[in-house]
């Protein structure tokens, strides 16, 4: 299907910083955001006998496969007359963010800030009963203190946010529950979901070595959510067709059937939000050798990310990717401007997830190779 979209984003921006004091400071900014969202669908109704050997002209087409001894193979095309079914979207969001950052001492930061952003919305031109769905805010409360110690030998940073996620955009199964004769996937907002946790981080150099930690523990809790996973129904449901959910008391149209979703209803309200692993850390620990006229670095790095889900359905093995500890390791070889690197990542070969859903998408395998830079 061809589903023509334009989106036209517009916005004005603006900053303010105020020094109290030579250790005291104060940063608004503000911005203004205008969308304007156009998209159409055409939904189609497939005309009778109107077949062609081949597509041609304009509209959209379903194959029609009609050919018993190859299956996989179309005889005919099915003309569909294409109904357009549009949609339009306009809205004015403000977001911005205010921070106060103060420095007690040279090398010491510790700041404290509020900043709200956004998603735009849209229009779900294919459902009369959702025609739109709103934008998504995002509120972030942070605080945290950036330090340099041991005469500059180490530098910190340690910070505890708290987002408060609202109308989160995500796609649902739709059993028009007024009495449509269609059902589908729309795009839906969500109740408001929670996430708060902590990052720390340390770089250090002492002489020829150097340690890298860093460290965050994410916690996430979706809002009040029950509805119905569209991959635990009976097979043939999802189509634009799909039978509409059983009212007590409404008159279906001759001909026109309904369904009980009641049984396959879930609530998920206060799982893990999508890709949101609890805890994830790595550590880098290399060596700067002196050689000749320069510095060999050998270095190994460790990162360890948890299970985590792809989708707000987490009953499942499919939506689930599991934890995952990678080792990557390289050796430098710097002489003036010049750095040759040879390095191999995932050392242990690891088979890992990246990105789920229909595809999965996997991280690398093991790789190897050689990299030269030029510093000017």
């Amino acid at each position: 299907l061809q589903i023509p979209s334009v989106n036209r984003i517009a916005a004005i921006f603006g900053q303010v910083t105020w020094s109290f004091t030579d250790k005291l400071q104060l940063e608004v900014g503000a911005r203004e955001n205008w969308d304007n969202n156009f998209s159409s669908n055409a939904t189609n109704v497939a005309t009778p006998g109107a077949t062609l050997t081949e597509p041609n002209g304009t509209g959209v087409y379903l194959l029609n496969y009609g050919n018993p001894a190859n299956p996989t193979v179309p005889s005919a095309y099915t003309v569909l007359a294409p109904v357009a079914a549009a949609g339009r979207f306009k809205d004015s969001v403000p977001t911005g963010k205010i921070d106060l950052n103060w420095t007690p001492a040279q090398g010491q930061n510790f700041y404290i800030f509020y900043s709200r952003g956004y998603k735009a919305g849209g229009a779900n031109s294919g459902s009369t009963d959702h025609p739109f769905f709103t934008p998504e805010h995002v509120n972030d409360y942070e605080l945290g203190w950036k330090g340099r110690l041991a005469d500059g030998h180490v530098l910190t940073q340690v910070g505890a946010y708290y987002v408060n996620y609202q109308g989160m955009q995500y796609s649902l199964y739709d059993t028009q529950a007024n009495n449509d004769t269609t059902t589908g996937n729309y795009v839906a907002n969500l109740a408001a979901s929670t996430i708060y946790g902590l990052e720390v981080a340390m770089q250090s150099r002492f002489g020829g070595l150097g340690i890298s930690i860093g460290a965050d523990y994410n916690h996430s809790a979706l809002g009040a959510i029950v509805t119905v996973p569209s991959y635990a129904l009976p097979p043939g449901f999802g189509s634009p067709t799909t039978l509409p959910q059983c009212v007590a008391g409404h008159s279906y149209a001759a001909g026109t059937n309904c369904f009980d979703y009641t049984p396959y209803l879930v609530n998920i309200s206060g799982e893990e939000n999508p890709f949101a692993p609890k805890i994830t850390a790595n550590i880098s620990v290399d060596y700067n050798f002196p050689v000749g006229h320069g510095d060999i670095d050998p270095r190994v790095t460790y990162s360890h990310t948890d299970k985590q889900y792809n989708s707000i359905f987490e009953n499942t093995a499919y939506n689930t990717m599991s934890a995952r500890d990678l080792i990557n390791a390289s050796v430098d070889w710097v002489a003036g401007q010049w750095d040759t690197q040879l390095f191999v990542t995932n050392v242990g070969n690891k088979t890992y997830i990246i990105a789920g859903g229909n595809p999965l998408y996997y991280g690398p395998p093991r790789q190897g190779g050689i990299q030269v830079t030029r510093h000017f």
